[in-house]
């Protein structure tokens, strides 16, 4: 037969097992709430990043579309502004070169342009002057046409 003391001591056994049970998932659940929290400000920042730069390329493309800078000026201008970033654009934009790998310089040159005829840069009239110096900009630059299919 089993002695009272005996069941108490079990029963305190389990009891206390299941108390640093709880108590280990209580510290994985901190843990991991502060791993979210970081997280979140890496991507919050990253967000302020992302929104100074484009910021900061509209601001490049209003100049280019005005007349005030050059392609070639202008692209060297986004190059300090997207640094890492042109190698991901060339992936996003690559269709448009038709299987051939553009140079980093091709890539910036494009998306200041298309920034220009999706939009940015003024009335429609003074856009499309702005398009057509900038297409021969870019065939002077790269010795080849601007990829037409946007």
């Amino acid at each position: 037969m089993v002695s009272r003391s005996s069941i108490q001591a079990a029963c305190f056994v389990t009891f206390v097992a299941a108390l640093a049970a709880l108590w280990a998932q209580r510290e994985r659940l901190a843990r991991i709430r502060q791993a979210e929290m970081i997280h979140a400000e890496e991507l919050v920042e990253q967000t302020t990043a992302r929104r100074h730069q484009y910021k900061a390329a509209a601001a490049v493309v209003e100049r280019l579309a005005a007349g005030e800078l050059s392609l070639a000026a202008a692209v060297v201008e986004l190059q300090s502004v997207f640094q890492s970033d042109v190698r991901a654009m060339a992936r996003d934009f690559g269709k448009y070169f038709r299987g051939r790998g553009p140079t980093d310089h091709e890539v910036l040159a494009f998306y200041a342009i298309n920034k220009i005829r999706s939009g940015a840069g003024g009335e429609s009239s003074c856009r499309r002057a702005a398009l057509f110096r900038l297409e021969d900009e870019y065939r002077v630059l790269f010795d080849r046409p601007f990829p037409a299919e946007w």
